[in-house]
């Protein structure tokens, strides 16, 4: 099984993703051919990003287009010889700047694990945490007929894409109290547990970070209103927690 490098990015506003690119990538000299790569995200699941690759000689670049999901710019990896099986240094370059960096940026080879393998640990993963977290059905139901089955923001109404999502986070525990809950769409769970998105202090609409209103795909949520759940708006002190965690 090929080799992963591990990257690790302490940037405050990368939020605190993981890339996890396959080091069979680098075997061949290419130029401008699409890959993509696994990024994780802090509560473990994982979504692609779709960049360029570039290799030639020791070097090896994956240039990022805008999205939503992450930052636009190039990773550059040097290697420490044309058989590009040893990383010597990641960088990295904001898009519009051929200025690459290393500060901030910790990578590492791991051992590879075969994608059917790698859903099973995920599968585990998720059962284990259910098995820790015997409140959380609770929870969910709650909210799920508090806001009648449909996502507070879009309107969604489809069970199997809707998420309970805590607004104020305390680490290793949940608060599944009343007021700290909002039923939300999964895509939009985790760009609010991203801090991409958060609530206004009332609870009345929602508030976006810049970097997605550069994307139209959820430019939209800017300023959309907030369904109101029949027990109540969720708590003003939830809100104002997350909206200082987020630096909104």
């Amino acid at each position: 099984m090929a080799a992963i490098c591990r990257i690790e990015w302490a940037k405050e506003d990368s939020g605190r993703y993981v890339d996890l690119v396959d080091m069979k990538i680098f075997n061949a000299e290419v130029s401008g051919r699409e890959v993509k790569h696994r990024i994780q995200r802090p509560r473990g699941d994982f979504f692609f990003a779709t960049c360029d690759l570039q290799v030639q000689g020791n070097e090896a670049t994956l240039t990022y287009q805008q999205d939503s999901r992450w930052w636009p710019g190039a990773t550059k990896f040097i290697f420490s010889d044309n058989t590009r099986r040893e990383i010597k240094t990641v960088l990295w370059a904001d898009e519009g700047t051929e200025e690459f960096q290393a500060t901030g940026i910790y990578f590492e080879i791991i051992a590879g694990v075969d994608q059917q393998g790698q859903d099973e640990v995920s599968r585990l993963k998720r059962l284990a945490k259910i098995a820790l977290r015997p409140q959380q059905p609770v929870f969910s139901a709650k909210l799920r007929e508090a806001y009648g089955g449909k996502c507070a923001i879009t309107g969604c109404s489809i069970p199997q894409a809707l998420e309970a999502a805590h607004i104020h986070v305390k680490k290793d525990v949940d608060i599944n109290a009343e007021g700290n809950g909002i039923l939300l769409r999964a895509d939009i769970h985790a760009l609010f547990d991203a801090g991409l998105i958060t609530l206004t202090e009332d609870g009345s609409r929602v508030e976006v970070k810049r970097e997605l209103l550069d994307d139209p795909t959820y430019r939209f949520l800017d300023g959309k209103d907030v369904h109101q759940p029949s027990d109540g708006p969720p708590s003003r002190e939830n809100i104002l927690h997350h909206r200082r965690r987020f630096c909104f």
